[in-house]
């Protein structure tokens, strides 16, 4: 009976190991086309793909089942030539229809574009070369209510980053994004996008802006839209330098640029209204519509800009462009909100009560960037200060030149002054601090408060007394 029931429990074991070992994930390690393309066939979720060596593929790649596509610090290289007359996912060199995680390696592209993400997609350290230029998007993230992650990664073509996806959620972080069309990207047809960017250079270097974020009144009412209905597109940048014919560019989006340094690589602005694509350029900043027929532009979505170390490189806000506000007689400031940083142009409409201040013949300063630059400045400099919260200034450094153009009288360093009157800071008082000696401390070579003679002067005057009126005391007593 003991056997029996021994047998039983042996083979109630193997049968309850039995599923585990048939889930558990394989790594398959693959050194030529024929064994990847079989090892993508073959593969079920969970399964690692490991490139042990260089690979080159004349086939599209298409991955069917949840898997890791670890590269090894290998090169997978697609010769493989998009048809002339592809659309959809057919246009990709590697499309996932299932969760993949790419890591740790190349993936170069030459004749098709790059990968079109069709489930969700996770990229670590991976290097993205797409040869294709014009309008062809390298990443593309197509599938709807879908989370992206890019980290650690380099993403170089056209349309670098490009989303077609309503609802999607992308984080892009410590990254390379590189094109020479919209670098990174967003449809405006599609609704709901949040991104977020951190500690990531996006370098516009062709006819497109670094960011454009495009969106339409009709896309952001449906009733699916995760931001709510009406809810504009979401998009944060924390630490990323942004360079192109607009730095950003956005439609019907809520946008927050904190610590950014954004630039235009356009030597003049200007606005040509565009319902389809980017309707500005030579801005660091900006947020259009798709206003045609030349009807006055309204800019939707809200932008804050924070930070004391954002620098932007060229206009920010429609408003700045002198042609639009004589052209348009009904535009309204958009709604823009900057808190701190430097500008190379006027943005004093959109500072609010912050600290703004302007360099005889330079940039702006704004909040906290503006008060570190009073204190940090060399004598002569000169600045206009255009807003002073309180109509206060302190730890000004001495010498610099102010010239108060708050239209109130202006305090600085405690002294008080008119409006538009010029200010050369004096030198703060000193603090005087005398230190008394102790018994294991002699005195030290110290200043007279009063008189500003060194203490054993003082000393030596006072014995000089004593021992002239000690000298009149003997005398009379002869």
């Amino acid at each position: 009976m003991k056997k029996t029931i021994a047998m039983l429990l042996a083979l109630l074991l193997v049968a309850v190991m039995l599923p585990v070992t048939a889930m558990a994930a394989e790594v398959k390690e693959v050194s030529t086309e024929g064994e990847l393309t079989a090892a993508i066939e073959a593969a079920s979720d969970g399964d690692t793909i490991k490139l042990i060596d260089n690979i080159e593929v004349s086939v599209r790649l298409v991955i069917n089942k949840a898997t890791t596509l670890d590269l090894n610090s290998k090169a997978l290289t697609s010769t493989w030539a998009m048809p002339s007359d592809a659309s959809g996912a057919e246009r990709y060199a590697l499309v996932n229809n299932a969760v993949l995680t790419i890591k740790n390696g190349f993936f170069n592209v030459g004749q098709a574009r790059g990968i079109g993400a069709y489930a969700a997609l996770t990229m670590d350290g991976v290097k993205v070369k797409q040869a294709l230029t014009g309008g062809h998007a390298c990443l593309a993230l197509c599938a709807n209510g879908t989370t992206y992650s890019i980290m650690n990664s380099t993403i170089d073509g056209a349309y670098a980053v490009s989303c077609f996806a309503d609802n999607a959620t992308v984080n892009i972080a410590s990254s390379n994004i590189i094109g020479t069309g919209e670098t990174l990207y967003h449809n405006g047809s599609n609704y709901g996008l949040k991104l977020t960017v951190s500690n990531t250079t996006i370098s516009g270097n062709g006819n497109g802006c670094g960011v454009y974020i495009s969106g339409s009144k009709a896309a952001q009412s449906n009733a699916a839209n995760q931001n709510g209905v009406g809810g504009y597109q979401k998009a944060t940048f924390t630490n990323c330098t942004i360079s192109g014919t607009n730095g950003v560019e956005v439609k019907y989006t809520d946008l927050t640029l904190d610590n950014c340094k954004v630039s235009t690589t356009q030597s003049a602005p200007s606005y040509t209204q565009n319902n389809n694509g980017p309707a500005a350029s030579g801005f660091a900043v900006v947020s259009t519509d798709n206003a045609m027929n030349e009807t006055t532009p309204v800019p939707e979505g809200a932008i804050t800009i924070k930070g004391n170390n954002g620098d932007y490189d060229g206009l920010v806000g429609l408003g700045t462009l002198d042609s639009v506000r004589s052209d348009y007689s009904g535009f309204t400031t958009e709604s823009i909100e900057v808190s701190g940083g430097t500008f190379s142009g006027n943005i004093k409409d959109y500072t609010g009560n912050n600290l703004v201040i302007a360099k005889d013949g330079g940039d702006f300063y704004v909040g906290g960037t503006a008060q570190s630059t009073l204190e940090n400045a060399n004598a002569n400099d000169r600045f206009h200060v255009e807003n002073a919260p309180g109509g206060k200034l302190d730890n000004v450094a001495a010498g610099v030149t102010l010239i108060n153009n708050t239209s109130e009288p202006l305090t600085v360093n405690g002294e008080t002054y008119e409006f538009e009157e010029v200010i050369t800071v004096k030198p703060k008082n000193a603090t005087i601090v005398i230190i008394q000696p102790t018994e294991d401390k002699p005195a030290e070579d110290q200043k007279n408060p009063s008189t500003g003679a060194n203490d054993f002067v003082g000393i030596a005057a006072a014995m000089a007394i004593v021992s002239v009126v000690g000298a009149a005391a003997v005398s009379r007593k002869k």
